[in-house]
């Protein structure tokens, strides 16, 4: 984006910025649920505006069931209005309680994010957010190519199987996010 300028750079980062608002939205939701710093915070995103770049409602429910099996945790999803039917199916076919963090800012989003021990994500906008923080990330794709649009860095992992994203199995999900829980 910046070559045409003349100006070189390896640094492909985005950066959204949070101030003590954002953060303490964050701090008030966490507290709200009771979140204790002994048990890892996993953020998860179900929607997503592209049919086709929406894992398995299903599959998240088994892997939810996984991480709450195999960790001591603190689950939540975000999400805004247009997703409210894939929210319900998660709660409602889940087992394991799962904080809800609806209808924020992208900051204050961002500011949750950032506190959290993980975050998975299908191909959508709020990947790209969860990008910009130092957090966990895994970016579920199907058609869409990773190698242009999933966010770079440090624990910024994603997984593509083919041009179906539900080829993607609940295991290797799983697999990913305990290489980077175990690494934190």
């Amino acid at each position: 984006m910046v070559r045409p300028f003349g100006i070189d750079t390896n640094d492909y980062s985005s950066e959204i910025t949070c101030d003590n608002f954002d953060f303490n939205v964050a701090d008030n939701f966490l507290k709200d649920i009771n979140y204790n710093s002994e048990l890892k915070l996993i953020g998860i995103h179900v929607g997503a505006g592209k049919p086709q770049n929406r894992w398995s409602l299903q599959k998240y429910v088994d892997l939810i069931s996984k991480l709450n099996d195999n960790y001591t945790c603190c689950l939540y999803l975000t999400g805004w209005k247009y997703d409210s039917d894939e929210l319900d199916y998660i709660i409602k076919h889940s087992k394991v309680k799962i904080n809800q963090y609806l209808h924020h800012s992208i900051s204050e989003v961002a500011a949750l994010i950032s506190k959290s021990n993980l975050f998975i994500t299908n191909d959508t906008g709020i990947m790209h957010v969860a990008g910009t923080t130092l957090t966990s990330q895994v970016s579920l794709f199907g058609p869409t190519n990773p190698f242009n649009w999933a966010p770079c860095g440090k624990n910024k992992i994603f997984l593509r199987k083919s041009d179906l994203i539900d080829d993607i199995e609940v295991e290797e999900v799983f697999d990913v996010c305990k290489v980077l829980l175990e690494n934190k």
